[in-house]
């Protein structure tokens, strides 16, 4: 799992002469070492226990809303993004991807948090890409959303030059959509049990950018987002269960490990 704590500590040594009298100095906690080291440490005692959940988000509150907004994953998010820049610079196939991704999502916003629906196939991109996980499973996530918006979408891959073993892996990771919700996340949890490592990686980052927006968003709105949550609540929480058991069958990869920390985590904070 990686390192919660770490976080940027860049100071800002400007001469107060060179700055404008007259300008407000904009408030950026990480351009701000004792908010950058606070913050750290309330995130360190969260996760070693010496606070709760509950303690961590009081102390939260404190902060303005727009340094709130910054999210709980910032550190996370930066180095999974760094990692994925460097491998867009030398795949053009992951690079074209991305591109054709953004184009396709461009007008759809995320149910979660209103954002881009494309932040969401990029940024568990992006944290496949920290696992260094292979080209063909980056690709897999990327494309996967597109059987849900690309008439013909299986001939129009092959016409991509998409192997079929990666067309036969983006079918594996997607739902059946003509079953009801119920039995969709059944059957679902059914096939995760014996798949494929490649299959619970991906699908393990995916739940990991989704727990992580929840939890951003719950910091921010907390008994308005409870709300919203409470009415599936007991379902979520038993497929959330069943999901991670599934997923540790025979899999006990680092990725699976964060994973089971922000569920734990998701837990303490909606009961």
């Amino acid at each position: 799992m990686k390192n919660f704590t770490t976080w940027p500590t860049i100071m800002n040594n400007t001469p107060s002469n060179l700055a404008f009298p007259s300008a407000p100095q904009e408030k950026n906690p990480f351009t701000d070492y004792g908010n950058v080291a606070n913050r750290a440490w309330l995130k360190a005692s969260l996760e070693n226990g010496m606070i709760t959940d509950k303690k961590y988000i009081e102390e939260l509150q404190t902060y303005p809303l727009e340094e709130r907004k910054l999210g709980d994953f910032y550190g996370e998010k930066k180095e999974e993004q760094i990692a994925f820049n460097n491998e867009l610079l030398v795949n053009e196939e992951i690079l074209s991807t991305k591109q054709w991704v953004e184009e396709l999502f461009q007008w759809k916003l995320s149910k979660v948090n209103w954002k881009p629906l494309a932040d969401h196939s990029l940024g568990v991109a992006a944290i496949l890409t920290y696992y260094q996980q292979s080209k063909d499973n980056i690709l897999i996530w990327l494309l996967h959303d597109v059987i849900e918006d690309v008439e013909q979408w299986e001939e129009k891959l092959i016409q991509k030059w998409y192997a079929p073993e990666i067309i036969a892996k983006i079918k594996e990771l997607s739902e059946d959509k003509t079953l009801s919700r119920k039995e969709r996340k059944s059957t679902y949890i059914k096939h995760l049990q014996n798949a494929s490592s490649d299959i619970k990686t991906i699908s393990a980052a995916d739940k990991i950018y989704n727990i992580r927006s929840f939890i951003d968003q719950y910091i921010l709105e907390q008994e308005n987002l409870r709300e919203k949550f409470n009415a599936g609540k007991q379902d979520q929480l038993e497929y959330l269960q069943k999901y991670l058991v599934a997923l540790k069958n025979n899999f006990d990869a680092p990725i699976a490990k964060e994973l089971e920390y922000l569920i734990e985590r998701f837990f303490r904070i909606v009961k």
